[in-house]
């Protein structure tokens, strides 16, 4: 499945990361528990396992950095006119999860896209494939 993702990422002009949690990981830790592919120098895999320790059904994660020569915040703004909840991924990994935490109940579980605070990247994620498409 990973290789499906990764080709609708690239298919977007999407710049960042992808991940598919493997279908025999279990919730604990997170060696292991996913395969990811990307086409940016940063390291988002603390982004990933948090994402999947924040729900163990989660299945995928997209981390969008740029969507051909626009930021992803830029983009963002144009496509969620709602807006997206920012989080922070700053510190240690039990304040990323608090933050994830508050975010849960601002609504991003139903909403399934965040904002990274620090980079702007966004953070797209959910139980299946479609969930991305969103």
């Amino acid at each position: 499945m990973i290789d499906k993702v990764w080709a609708w990422f690239t298919s977007q002009g999407y710049k960042g990361s992808v991940s598919v949690r493997n279908q025999d990981s279990g919730a604990s830790g997170t060696s292991h528990i996913f395969t990811s592919k990307g086409n940016t120098p940063d390291d988002d895999i603390f982004i990933h396992e948090a994402i999947y320790e924040m729900d163990p059904d989660y299945r995928v994660v997209a981390i969008i950095k740029q969507v051909g020569a626009t930021s992803a915040e830029t983009w963002a703004q144009e496509t969620y006119l709602e807006g997206v909840i920012e989080v922070s991924f700053a510190g240690d990994a039990e304040n990323i999860q608090r933050n994830l935490d508050n975010a849960i109940i601002e609504g991003l579980a139903h909403k399934k896209v965040l904002k990274n605070r620090e980079s702007g990247a966004i953070v797209k994620f959910g139980y299946r494939f479609e969930d991305l498409l969103q």
